[in-house]
Protein backbone atom coordinates (compact mmCIF):
# COMPACT_ATOMS: atom_id res chain seq x y z
CA UNK A 1 0.00 0.00 0.00
CA UNK A 2 2.80 2.42 0.86
CA UNK A 3 4.50 1.68 -2.47
CA UNK A 4 1.29 2.52 -4.34
CA UNK A 5 0.95 5.79 -2.44
CA UNK A 6 4.56 6.68 -3.16
CA UNK A 7 4.19 5.88 -6.86
CA UNK A 8 0.93 7.81 -7.17
CA UNK A 9 2.44 10.74 -5.30
CA UNK A 10 5.38 10.81 -7.70
CA UNK A 11 3.24 10.95 -10.85
CA UNK A 12 1.96 14.56 -10.54
CA UNK A 13 5.50 15.89 -10.11
CA UNK A 14 6.78 14.52 -13.42
CA UNK A 15 9.64 12.76 -11.67
CA UNK A 16 8.77 9.07 -11.40
CA UNK A 17 9.91 7.35 -8.23
CA UNK A 18 11.00 10.62 -6.66
CA UNK A 19 9.90 10.93 -3.06
CA UNK A 20 7.16 13.48 -2.65
CA UNK A 21 6.49 15.47 0.46
CA UNK A 22 4.09 18.16 1.48
CA UNK A 23 0.63 18.79 0.11
CA UNK A 24 0.98 16.45 -2.89
CA UNK A 25 1.78 13.50 -0.65
CA UNK A 26 -1.10 14.25 1.71
CA UNK A 27 -3.64 14.66 -1.11
CA UNK A 28 -2.47 11.47 -2.79
CA UNK A 29 -2.66 9.50 0.45
CA UNK A 30 -6.21 10.76 1.01
CA UNK A 31 -7.20 9.84 -2.55
CA UNK A 32 -5.82 6.32 -2.18
CA UNK A 33 -7.50 5.86 1.20
CA UNK A 34 -10.91 7.14 0.00
CA UNK A 35 -13.69 4.59 -0.44
CA UNK A 36 -14.50 3.50 -4.00
CA UNK A 37 -16.52 6.02 -5.98
CA UNK A 38 -18.98 3.45 -7.34
CA UNK A 39 -21.06 3.61 -4.19
CA UNK A 40 -20.94 7.39 -3.98
CA UNK A 41 -22.23 8.38 -7.41
CA UNK A 42 -25.58 9.92 -8.22
CA UNK A 43 -28.67 7.86 -8.86
CA UNK A 44 -28.98 6.39 -12.38
CA UNK A 45 -32.05 8.51 -13.13
CA UNK A 46 -30.13 11.66 -12.27
CA UNK A 47 -27.23 10.62 -14.46
CA UNK A 48 -29.57 9.81 -17.35
CA UNK A 49 -30.83 13.39 -17.14
CA UNK A 50 -27.58 15.25 -16.50
CA UNK A 51 -25.16 13.51 -18.86
CA UNK A 52 -27.03 14.36 -22.10
CA UNK A 53 -27.56 17.92 -20.90
CA UNK A 54 -23.87 18.31 -20.13
CA UNK A 55 -22.93 16.80 -23.48
CA UNK A 56 -25.16 19.36 -25.20
CA UNK A 57 -24.17 22.41 -23.15
CA UNK A 58 -20.40 21.91 -22.92
CA UNK A 59 -19.65 22.43 -26.65
CA UNK A 60 -21.78 25.58 -26.60
CA UNK A 61 -19.83 26.95 -23.66
CA UNK A 62 -16.51 26.13 -25.33
CA UNK A 63 -17.67 27.79 -28.57
CA UNK A 64 -18.77 30.95 -26.75
CA UNK A 65 -15.45 31.08 -24.90
CA UNK A 66 -13.55 30.76 -28.21
CA UNK A 67 -15.74 33.45 -29.78
CA UNK A 68 -15.09 35.84 -26.87
CA UNK A 69 -11.36 35.20 -27.08
CA UNK A 70 -11.44 35.86 -30.81
CA UNK A 71 -13.52 39.02 -30.40
CA UNK A 72 -11.20 40.50 -27.75
CA UNK A 73 -7.90 39.12 -29.03
CA UNK A 74 -6.38 42.57 -29.44
CA UNK A 75 -4.84 44.12 -26.40
CA UNK A 76 -6.97 46.84 -24.92
CA UNK A 77 -4.84 49.81 -23.94
CA UNK A 78 -7.59 52.26 -23.10
CA UNK A 79 -11.16 53.24 -23.80
CA UNK A 80 -11.95 53.58 -27.49
CA UNK A 81 -13.89 56.83 -26.97
CA UNK A 82 -10.78 58.82 -25.95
Amino acid sequence: MLAAVTLLAALPTGRPYAPVTGLTAVLTALAVAAPPLAGRTAAPTTLRLLVPLLLAVTPVLVAVQAWIRYAFRGRVTGPSYL
